[in-house]
C-alpha cells in the first residue's frame, strides 16, 4: 500500500515501481499473484481502463505510471519466478489496456484518461513537475508494447510480437518528432529524467546511445542529487546500472543534498518520505524501488536477457571507485545466490556461491568464466 497511516490504498503506481524489488528480496510470490488478480478484477472489462488502486478503486494517477501496472507487474512476476501461466492469464487484459491507450491518444501521443479524472505523468519531482505528461505516458505505452512483445514470444505468438514491436517503433518516431531536439540531443530539454525515459523506452538510436548516456550520467554526476519524480528515479537508476555508470549512481545514493535519501535521514526520517522535501507522508515505499540496483549493479546478480526464473544468471559486478566492499544474497526459485567482494592490495577478492542446477557465468574486467554450481568460488582479480 502507499502508506500505513493516511490513504492506505493499493496504488498501482507505488506498487508497480516497488514490485520487481520486493519480488527479488522478499518472499512475496503469492502476495503478488493475488495482487495481479486484484488488478485484473478492477479493470473495466468493456473499455479496458485500469484503476489507480487495487483491490479497491479510488485515488488519483495516470495511464503510464499507474495503469501500466497491468503490464509491468505480471512481467516482473514472470521474469522473477519463470511462471508462464501468469502471462496466459494477463495477456488478453493487457491487450485490452493497449487498445484503451490507443483510444485515448491524439496524434499518436497518450493525452488523456477517464473523463474528468486524473492523467498524471511523473509525480513528486523535487521542484514543480514540468516533464510533459504525454511524453511520460507515451514512453510507458512504448515500453509496455515492447514487454508485451516479449510475453508474446514466451507464449509462442511470434506474429503478435511483430505487430507490437512495429507499433512501438512507430510510436517511438512520434515521440521523437514531438519531443527530441536534434541540436541539443535532449528529449524535453533533459528535464527531470526525460533523457532516461528515452533510453528506457528504446527511443534513442543505436548510434546516439553512447553519447546520450554519457551526457545523462555527466548531468547527474554534476548535479549530485535527484531532481526526478518517483517514476523517473527508478528508471534513471536502472539505466545508470544497465549502461555501467555505477560511480554516478553511488554518488546520488550517498548524497546528502536536498533530493537525496540521506537528506531525508539527516532530517529525522526513519522511513522513506513520499516526496524529497518531507512535505507529504513520511512513510511511503515507492522511492525505495532503487534498492534492487544494489543487487543487480554493485553485486552484479542479473539474469540473462533470454532467461526467466533465473534459468541463466550472469554475475557482473559494477564496482564503484569509492566503494570498498559489498556483500549480499537473494533467494531465487533455483536457490540462493550470494556474492561478496572486497578491494585488497592484491586486487578485488570475490566469493560467489551459485545453487545446484543453475547456469551461471562470472565477468569482471577482462575475466570471464562459467561458475560451478553448488559450491563457492573464491578468486582475486
Amino acid at each position: 500500500s502507499d502508506c500505513p497511516h493516511r490513504e492506505r490504498l493499493g496504488y498501482t503506481g507505488d506498487g508497480q515501481i516497488c514490485a520487481p524489488t520486493v519480488m527479488m528480496v522478499m518472499d512475496s510470490k503469492e502476495f503478488y499473484r493475488k495482487w495481479i488478480r486484484d488488478i485484473l478484477d478492477c479493470q473495466d472489462k468493456v473499455g479496458g481502463h485500469v484503476q489507480h488502486t487495487a483491490p479497491l478503486m479510488g485515488g488519483g494517477g495516470g495511464p503510464g505510471g499507474w495503469g501500466c501496472a497491468i503490464v509491468f507487474v505480471p512481467y516482473a512476476f514472470y521474469k522473477q519466478f519463470g511462471d508462464k501461466e501468469i502471462l496466459k492469464t494477463c495477456y488478453e487484459p493487457i491487450r485490452l489496456w493497449m487498445q484503451y491507450l490507443i483510444a485515448h491518444s491524439y496524434n499518436g501521443l497518450v493525452v488523456r484518461e477517464e473523463e474528468g479524472g486524473w492523467c498524471l505523468g511523473d509525480w513528486l519531482t523535487l521542484e514543480k513537475t514540468v516533464i510533459p505528461e504525454p511524453y511520460v505516458n507515451t514512453c510507458y505505452f512504448v515500453k509496455s508494447l515492447r514487454l508485451l512483445a516479449e510475453m508474446a514470444i514466451a507464449l509462442e505468438m511470434e506474429e503478435d510480437a511483430k505487430k507490437y514491436l512495429a507499433l512501438a517503433d512507430f510510436t517511438s518516431g512520434t515521440i521523437r518528432r514531438n519531443y527530441f531536439d536534434e541540436k541539443t540531443g535532449h528529449y524535453c530539454e533533459g528535464v527531470q529524467g526525460a533523457d532516461a525515459y528515452a533510453v528506457w523506452a528504446g527511443l534513442v538510436k543505436a548510434e546516439e546511445l553512447e553519447a546520450h548516456m554519457s551526457a545523462l550520467a555527466k548531468k547527474y554526476d554534476t548535479m549530485g542529487h535527484f531532481d526526478t519524480g518517483f517514476l523517473a528515479t527508478d528508471i534513471l537508476t536502472e539505466m545508470l546500472i544497465e549502461y555501467g555508470y555505477a560511480d554516478v549512481l553511488l554518488k546520488l545514493l550517498e548524497s546528502e543534498q536536498l533530493g537525496s535519501f540521506l537528506h531525508m535521514k539527516r532530517h529525522g526520517a526513519t522511513t522513506i518520505w513520499e516526496d524529497w522535501i518531507g512535505s507529504e507522508s513520511l512513510c511511503h515505499p515507492m522511492f525505495g524501488g532503487v534498492v534492487r540496483q544494489f543487487f543487480i549493479g554493485f553485486l552484479g546478480i542479473r539474469q540473462a536477457k533470454d532467461s526467466a526464473g533465473y534459468e541463466k544468471v550472469e554475475i557482473k559486478p559494477l564496482i564503484p571507485e569509492k566503494l570498498p566492499f559489498a556483500k549480499g544474497s537473494i533467494v531465487t526459485p533455483k536457490g540462493e545466490i550470494s556474492v561478496a567482494w572486497e578491494k585488497t592490495e592484491q586486487g578485488v577478492s570475490f566469493e560467489i556461491a551459485i545453487p545446484e542446477g543453475m547456469k551461471a557465468t562470472f565477468s569482471y574486467a577482462d575475466t570471464h568464466f562459467e561458475l560451478p554450481n553448488g559450491q563457492k568460488v573464491n578468486c582475486i582479480i
